[in-house]
């Protein structure tokens, strides 16, 4: 059989033990300012799918601002005429595709040419100044309005010369500049 003097001291050591303990956590923890950090496990995480959320959400609307474009260039070639700088003017704002002059008696006709490449270049021109607008309008990135251009058949191919910005702050961040 065991001493039962002896168990009687570890139970009391054992419980001053968890007395202590808990004292000095209960101590520390008034010390603290802020005993609920707000951090917790995968809050980090958390930031990155946000963050991806909105690079998707930037990549949707630059998508978005290209069908528009297209369609805005496409009108605005209907409406003021299919040459964005006209070699030979325009008339009535709408740009001209043949130029008539008189040279003494006879009459001298000048045509714009109207090939492939041209028609792309003009549309691209279009295109271009209407996405740059709405490219400007996105709040929540730096969105680059340099783009290289490509038409292949039916489909306009932009590539960006420069990369998304997004601003990735974590909340309650502040920055105190120092002026020296």
């Amino acid at each position: 059989m065991i001493n039962k003097k002896g168990f009687a001291v570890h139970t009391i050591i054992l419980i001053l033990a968890i007395l202590i303990g808990l004292g000095t956590f209960s101590y520390h923890y008034s010390l603290n300012e802020n005993p609920v950090s707000g951090d917790y496990i995968g809050n980090v995480q958390l930031d990155i799918i946000r963050n991806f959320q909105n690079a998707e959400s930037s990549l949707f609307y630059i998508d978005q601002s290209a069908k528009y474009s297209v369609q805005q260039a496409l009108q605005q070639m209907a409406d003021e005429g299919i040459l964005y700088e006209p070699e030979c003017g325009s008339f009535d704002g709408v740009n001209a595709l043949a130029a008539i002059a008189k040279k003494g008696d006879d009459f001298d006709l000048k045509e714009c040419s109207l090939d492939d490449k041209s028609l792309n270049e003009n549309f691209l021109r279009y295109f271009n100044e209407s996405f740059r607008n709405y490219i400007g309008n996105y709040p929540d990135a730096y969105i680059p309005d340099s783009y290289e251009y490509e038409i292949k058949g039916n489909e306009l191919i932009g590539k960006a010369k420069e990369n998304i910005v997004l601003q990735i702050v974590p909340e309650g961040f502040e920055a105190k500049p120092e002026i020296t």
